[in-house]
């Protein structure tokens, strides 16, 4: 078995079981000039999505999404090393590099029965890691945000 195949496996083997996680949580938030928009969406694992627009018209919905898409959100949680990241990447000096003014925010939020894991992702540093950005996309995707409204990346 080659080294990149037992590294995934291995990877696999510790994630998170579904019962593990209460949720996963996205919010986007409006600090800047770049026309996006306001939201807060959730997912559980037993595939409940909960959407709470932050602007004027305070749109709240409810859906489903197969819970297969939601293990694939967890998978690449684990494989990315989401939990390992610090809680905030515009402040963290390992991330280096200038950020941009007046852009939004993007906290993810994984949550777990007796913890939770929070990242700040401010919107104008161009070096926040490739795999958040990519995750961040990804619970758009899975959660119908993307088709509701553009979502930038």
């Amino acid at each position: 078995m080659n080294a990149t195949l037992v590294a995934l496996v291995s990877v696999l083997a510790a994630a998170p079981a579904m019962g593990q996680i209460d949720s996963i949580v996205l919010e986007r938030t409006l600090d800047g000039f770049d026309g996006g928009h306001a939201y807060r969406v959730s997912v559980s694992p037993a595939g409940v999505v909960h959407f709470q627009s932050r602007e004027p018209d305070g749109q709240v919905l409810t859906s489903r999404v197969a819970t297969k898409r939601v293990e694939g959100l967890l998978t690449r949680m684990q494989m990315y090393g989401l939990l390992k990241l610090p809680d905030d990447i515009g402040s963290d000096s390992s991330f280096g590099g200038r950020c941009w003014t007046d852009r939004d925010t993007v906290t993810v939020g994984i949550f777990f029965p007796t913890r939770s894991k929070r990242i700040r992702d401010y919107q104008g540093c161009a070096w926040a890691p490739w795999a958040l950005r990519d995750f961040e996309a990804q619970i758009d995707s899975i959660t119908g945000v993307s088709g509701r409204w553009p979502t930038r990346n």
